[in-house]
């Protein structure tokens, strides 16, 4: 198995839990030059892992969805915000998490020199263990994180 097959793969198994138990539709894959998205949408939000094969690295961030579907544009779609990376919504929203786990995920840079899959997966791992942490919060604000 290559490492994109693995990290794509481990990706997966972490969607999970969103889809089995807070409702989101089951994961889609995306692939496009050095990128690759894996996303989940529920009503008006979706989780989307950003997997950069250049820089050897992979981001999580919050979507508002379009009538359940992502959005036409990256960051502004139809004029609003529709993309927020979650460290950057942790931040904005100042809830209560875990900050060990946001340390972790941001000392947990990929070095691109290090191109094995388990650099990629401890790093999602952790974004995931941080996206659970607040996914009730993120569900009950639900547009208003875009505002």
């Amino acid at each position: 198995m290559s490492v994109h097959q693995e990290v794509e793969s481990f990706a997966l198994q972490q969607f999970v839990i969103l889809q089995s138990n807070y409702g989101f539709s089951p994961p889609q894959v995306r692939r496009k030059g050095w990128i690759t998205w894996i996303d989940s949408i529920r009503g008006e939000i979706a989780v989307e892992l950003e997997i950069d094969w250049r820089e050897f690295d992979v981001f999580l961030l919050i979507v508002r969805a379009e009538t359940g579907r992502l959005p036409k544009g990256y960051y502004i779609s139809d004029g609003k915000r529709c993309r927020v990376h979650l460290l950057n919504l942790l931040r904005e929203k100042e809830w209560g998490v875990d900050h060990v786990l946001v340390s972790q995920v941001r000392s947990g840079s990929s070095d691109p020199r290090r191109r094995d899959a388990a650099s990629l997966q401890s790093k999602t791992a952790v974004y995931f263990r941080l996206l659970l942490s607040c996914i009730n919060q993120i569900l009950a604000e639900g547009e208003r994180l875009f505002e």
